[in-house]
C-alpha cells in the first residue's frame, strides 16, 4: 500500500517531495519486488547525496542512521548516531533513538546510560520522560515509571501517546 501510494512521488519534480518519498518508503525496501527495489535504490542515492551535505550535523547524521537501520544496516546506523554524538553530545533526540537501538539490540544498559544522560540535559523534555518510563516497565520497575511517564504525559511536548501509554500502565496497575 505505501509503495502504490507513494512511488509516483519519487519523479515529482520536487526534490523535497522526491527525498521525503524515498524517506518513507526506505523501510519497506525489503519487501518490494526486485524491479520496485531497483526503482527505489535509484532514488536513495540521491537522498544520500542530501544527506551528505548535512553530515556534519547531528540532525543529519541522524537521519542517516535511521535510513542505515530501516534498511537493515546496523552497523552504519550505530556508527552514524555516534557520529550524531560525537558532533553535539547533548543532542536529545540522538540520544533517545541511539538508546531505543541499543533496546532493540538488547543492550538495555547502554540504552539507560543515554536516557539518563538525556534525562540530565533536558530534564522537562517529555520525549526524554516516555521514553525513560519505557524503560522502566520494560525492566519492571511499573511504580518508579509511573511518575516519569506521568511527567511525559503532561509536559507541554507531549504527544497524544504519551498520555495513552500513561494511562494504560494506570489502568493496568490499578486492575492488579
Amino acid at each position: 500500500t505505501r509503495w502504490s501510494l507513494l512511488s509516483p512521488m519519487l519523479e515529482d519534480p520536487d526534490k523535497s517531495v522526491r527525498l521525503e518519498a524515498v524517506r518513507v518508503l526506505a523501510p519497506v525496501l525489503l519487501d518490494l519486488s526486485s524491479k520496485q527495489q531497483q526503482s527505489l535504490s535509484q532514488h536513495l542515492k540521491e537522498y544520500r547525496n542530501t544527506l551528505r551535505i548535512q553530515q556534519d550535523t547531528p540532525g543529519g547524521q541522524m537521519a542517516l542512521a535511521i535510513l542505515e537501520f530501516n534498511l537493515d544496516n546496523r552497523g552504519a546506523a550505530a556508527a552514524a548516531y555516534q557520529r550524531a554524538l560525537d558532533i553535539a553530545p547533548g543532542y536529545v533526540p540522538a540520544l533517545i533513538n541511539f538508546a531505543d537501538f541499543h533496546r532493540g539490540s538488547g543492550q538495555d544498559s547502554k540504552a539507560k546510560s543515554l536516557l539518563l544522560k538525556a534525562l540530565k540535559i533536558a530534564p522537562d523534555s517529555a520525549a526524554v520522560n516516555h521514553s525513560y518510563g519505557l524503560h522502566l516497565v520494560r525492566a519492571g520497575q511499573y511504580a518508579q515509571s509511573l511518575a516519569y511517564l506521568e511527567k511525559g504525559a503532561l509536559l507541554e511536548d507531549s504527544e497524544p501517546r504519551y498520555s495513552y501509554v500513561y494511562a494504560c500502565l494506570l489502568y493496568t496497575s490499578d486492575a492488579a
